[in-house]
């Protein structure tokens, strides 16, 4: 699919704003280029204000280089925070210090081929902030049209009193519609990234699933536990509700499964892979007791790690503001799944085991059941395999049938019959011809013709006895 990108490009140079766009083009790969030019800074800080762009080139320096006039920079300051695209700043002249590069935000000398470097600045991260745009605007659209505006009589209601309801519940629909949806289908597979927001969303305070670092060791990783109806500062009051944070210790994977897996195995190799998978699930199947842990994926600053349930702790708010970072949040369901599995692991009830001599007749009461079952299940397959048996036999038939019908078909089949007339009429020939050789007079009639040519036909009885008179 073809994705059109909005491109800024702002240069009080002429030669350079027509050559930019000629040398870049109005194509790269699959992704189309519409350029909006400005020939002045506030002609484009006008029309950053007034638009949204997928990406900004401007030039840096306002007038001669040697004014020094950084213009670019108010470019950078207005785009920064407000805007999510990238910025492009290009000059003949050297890089100012006080401009600092990031990910986002590129230094080009106009000096030799430089239109490349902008081709490989528009070809990676616009073409995925247009997608998510247009995204927005069309599950948004069709959550408009196709709910909104028929249920809109008794919605308006509920929402008149409180303008931002609306637009939550709309943003609340879309984030989890794109989040958690692909073309229209459940997404069934992630990669360990989407486990978490990264950096977490509250700066303030602490949520269930809050990713915690110990400041000063760096294999102290504690995973939050605490609902955040517990944590959350409620109106009207100056500190939240609990004044300690149940944690729980998360270790390092390798070390786990070195302590509880004693044949070496390859994960990565098939068919081990299903061994791997075993144990990167949320409930891995690792360690004793049973759901004794829950597994983090690895990402960026975060390890592989295992949540051990049996070494959970509560902390102050003191120490863990003092000696902790936040450094993710466990997306949703993943902070629910966590939550679960430790408030199963301990309302686990266990319970003695029956004696089993005790319940051996219901063993012998199901053994013809199970057998009767089994016949059923064969049988049943038995006849599936016959219904389709007979279905690419019925399919061979109809096949041969319309070979049979068709025109290429029909003309071998009419030599055939050609062929069997002919031979008939050479066999009446003959017959002629050998009736003539033993001086009889052939009968024309049906009966005559029926009788072979070696046997001469009965005569009439009455014949034979006025012969014998004679």
């Amino acid at each position: 699919m073809t994705i059109k990108l909005s491109v800024l490009l702002i240069d009080d140079d002429k030669n350079y704003r027509d050559q930019i766009p000629a040398l870049v083009g109005d194509k790269i790969d699959d992704t189309e280029l519409k350029w909006v030019v400005c020939s002045t800074f506030e002609d484009g800080l006008k029309t950053l204000s007034d638009s949204r762009f997928d990406a900004v080139i401007s030039d840096l320096f306002q007038g001669p280089i040697e004014a020094q006039d950084a213009a670019g920079l108010e470019i950078v300051d207005t785009i920064r925070g407000k805007q999510f695209c990238p910025i492009v700043l290009v000059s003949a002249g050297k890089k100012p210090e006080e401009l600092e590069l990031s990910a986002f935000v590129e230094f080009v000398s106009k000096v030799g081929s430089y239109d490349e470097k902008i081709k490989e600045v528009l070809k990676h991260l616009p073409p995925v902030v247009r997608k998510l745009h247009d995204e927005i605007d069309s599950h948004g659209g069709s959550y408009l049209w196709a709910h909104l505006d028929k249920v809109w009589d008794k919605l308006k209601d509920v929402v008149s009193d409180d303008p931002h309801l609306l637009e939550r519940l709309i943003r609340r629909r879309l984030a989890v519609q794109i989040s958690r949806m692909l073309d229209d289908s459940e997404i069934e597979t992630v990669k360990g990234l989407e486990f978490y927001l990264y950096p977490p969303i509250s700066t303030k305070e602490y949520r269930l699933g809050d990713v915690l670092k110990h400041k000063n060791d760096k294999n102290d990783f504690r995973v939050v536990l605490t609902p955040h109806c517990q944590l959350t500062v409620q109106a009207n009051e100056l500190n939240p509700k609990a004044d300690f944070v149940l944690t729980v210790k998360a270790l390092d994977a390798p070390t786990v499964l070195s302590k509880w897996v004693t044949k070496p195995t390859k994960f990565e190799d098939p068919p081990d892979f299903d061994s791997l998978r075993r144990v990167i699930k949320p409930e891995p199947e690792v360690g004793k007791p049973l759901g004794r842990y829950w597994f983090l994926p690895n990402f960026l600053d975060i390890p592989a790690l295992y949540c051990d349930f049996l070494q959970v702790e509560s902390v102050s708010m003191g120490d863990l503001n003092s000696n902790y970072d936040r450094i993710a949040t466990l997306d949703t369901p993943f902070a629910e799944s966590l939550q679960s599995c430790f408030a199963g692991f301990y309302s686990s009830v266990g319970t003695p085991n029956l004696v089993g001599k005790d319940f051996e007749h219901m063993g012998k009461a199901a053994k013809p059941l199970i057998e009767k079952a089994n016949e059923a299940k064969q049988e049943a397959t038995k006849q599936e395999a016959a219904e389709r048996k007979a279905a690419k036999e019925a399919a061979k038939l109809e096949a041969a049938r319309t070979e049979a019908t068709s025109p290429e078909a029909a003309k071998p089949e009419a030599a055939k019959q050609e062929s069997v007339k002919q031979e008939a009429t050479k066999q009446e020939a003959d017959q002629l011809t050998r009736d003539k050789t033993k001086g009889t007079e052939p009968k024309m009639n049906e009966t005559a013709s029926e009788i072979p040519p070696d046997i001469p036909p009965p005569s009439d009885s009455s014949t034979d006895s006025s012969s014998q008179t004679e």
